[in-house]
């Protein structure tokens, strides 16, 4: 009986010590995406220059249609943001993908279109 006390509260001990543990790496992310986040969004650049290293961006990946990137080059201040987030486009997926995946790259390239979607 004293034993299984000692080893209930031992295995209690170390569920205890392991919590911080596993919060830490979580709270290392959000701290890292908050700022990534704040940069992003105090970014000022040119939109034309912007888009233009999107475009060129695109080109180099294997799965978006031709069709789709000159829509985007040429037509980009046509429409509103959020039309463009939810058009038959590659911005939606590439915009989800880089974030799901945090890849650094795809976000700083649609930096400007995060922008203009805060705004």
């Amino acid at each position: 009986e004293p034993i299984c006390q000692a080893l209930e509260i031992d295995r209690q001990r170390c569920d205890q010590a392991m919590i911080p543990i596993s919060f830490n790496g979580r709270d290392a992310l959000f701290m890292y995406t908050q700022l990534l986040k704040e940069a992003l969004l105090e970014i000022e650049d040119d939109d034309v220059k912007s888009i233009k290293d999107l475009v060129e961006y695109c080109r180099l990946q294997d799965d978006i249609d031709e069709g789709q990137i000159r829509k985007v080059e040429n037509e980009y201040r046509n429409h509103t943001p959020i039309w463009w987030y939810t058009a038959e486009t590659f911005i939606y997926p590439m915009l989800n993908r880089g974030l799901r995946q945090m890849d650094v790259d795809i976000i700083l390239k649609m930096g400007f279109f995060i922008r203009h979607l805060h705004q």
